[in-house]
């Protein structure tokens, strides 16, 4: 692949920092591409036929790609891997071919800067087909366990995987561990955010995402053009991304069961507000369904669980009652900035915990009813999703602003 200046990605996201804009936690820089089955090598291996394409950009942490039009035949199997086998990503097969509905898929991020894709398929009078529309460059390390940090740039800026020092492991406190099982990790082309499987009023399990705006505003013009929409269509969400222990280690994001293919539904830039329907229902007895609340009730002592910077489920507190936010505020932009009406946004100080990159979306729970003491889960509603605020660890100044649920 090309070369590209690192270094203004750097100062860019510094900026932005500096600014505090709301935005996915970046990892990686995407090379629009056309590459279609005649770019790769058909292979006939016994009863088998395999198609391969390999691709390298030098000096990347790791690969991932988009799928447009993917249409393989019964008994096809799609793989990821990289050049030493370390990792890999698949099968995916006929069940994520694509429809009129879901025409883009995603593949995880593959370790390495040479990373291999595979079909390998039964022989039959006709082969699978697929353009490959994204490559994207890796340039934060996401395997640290596997990969030296040969570059230390990406890790000398907020939005580079590590993370601040006060952030509280949500395996330290059970007494939210329905609501975790809740809260998504959501892999978008180049970036990460995080959202919240949400039940409906009919109670019918259809998997609905909130999540932020901005995790798909990529030009950040404030509104979501076709071309936007339709990469929603490539996002990935996992479910249950924690420690096994507190303050353990967790298993990787990779190695857990990936959902495939967002649907766009319906978008309101004033609250920063996204909502996403996964392609595949949910039956995994340990993923939740979240209730919410629109009343707009006031709530008291609000918690936020979130994945900083694409680490393991994390979770904040508020000792307050959530007000909405009674100032506008400014959203910079490319070209011009826009500005945030009042009384559409709660402002949460964290007593406990904090925010940052790749929290975007996430949900806030409020207490429902009169003030509760810290433990009953059930009590919690999602009343609200991040758009962005101040990162630090208190006594510093550590606040959110999320979206009013009940106002989007």
């Amino acid at each position: 692949m090309p070369t590209f200046n690192l270094d203004s990605i750097i100062q860019e996201e510094r900026e932005l920092d500096e600014q505090g804009v709301g935005r996915p936690f970046r990892f990686g820089y995407v090379f629009d591409v056309d590459y279609v089955m005649e770019h790769g090598r058909w292979q006939e291996a016994l009863d088998k036929n395999i198609w391969t394409i390999r691709f390298k950009s030098n000096g990347a942490y790791n690969l991932n790609f988009e799928f447009t039009d993917l249409q393989l035949i019964n008994q096809a199997e799609l793989y990821v891997y990289n050049s030493v086998g370390t990792v890999v990503d698949g099968p995916i097969t006929s069940k994520d071919n694509a429809t009129d509905r879901f025409r883009h898929i995603g593949s995880y991020l593959v370790a390495g800067e040479e990373v291999i894709i595979q079909i390998i398929e039964p022989k039959a009078s006709n082969h699978s087909a697929m353009k490959i529309t994204k490559v994207v460059h890796g340039f934060v390390n996401h395997y640290k366990d596997i990969l030296p940090n040969n570059d230390k740039k990406s890790d000398n800026f907020q939005s580079g995987g590590v993370i601040l020092g006060c952030h509280n492991d949500v395996m330290c406190h059970p007494a939210f561990e329905n609501l975790s099982r809740g809260v998504a990790y959501i892999l978008t082309s180049t970036g990460q955010c995080s959202g919240a499987l949400l039940n409906n009023t009919m109670g019918t399990n259809r998997p609905y995402i909130l999540s932020a705006f901005h995790c798909a505003d990529s030009d950040r013009n404030g509104v979501l053009s076709s071309t936007e929409k339709a990469a929603t269509e490539s996002w990935s969400c996992v479910f249950n991304y924690k420690t096994n222990s507190c303050n353990g280690t967790a298993t990787p994001y990779y190695s857990l069961q990936r959902y495939n293919n967002t649907h766009f539904r319906a978008t309101w830039q004033p609250t920063d507000f996204l909502l996403l329907e996964l392609k595949e229902s949910i039956k995994d007895p340990n993923v939740r369904f979240l209730g919410w609340d629109i009343t707009g009730h006031y709530h008291y002592k609000p918690i936020g669980i979130h994945h900083p910077n694409g680490n393991p489920m994390k979770i904040s507190f508020d000792n307050h009652l959530a007000l909405p936010y009674s100032s506008s505020f400014t959203y910079p932009r490319p070209n011009n900035n826009a500005v945030f009406p009042a009384n559409l946004f709660y402002k949460i100080g964290y007593d406990n915990g904090t925010m940052e990159g790749g929290s975007s979306g996430s949900p806030l729970f409020g207490a429902w009813g009169s003030d509760p003491a810290y433990g009953n889960d059930m009590e919690y509603r999602v009343i609200g999703q991040l758009y962005g605020g101040e990162s630090a660890c208190p006594p510093a100044t550590t606040y959110g602003l999320y979206g009013i649920f009940a106002k989007s």
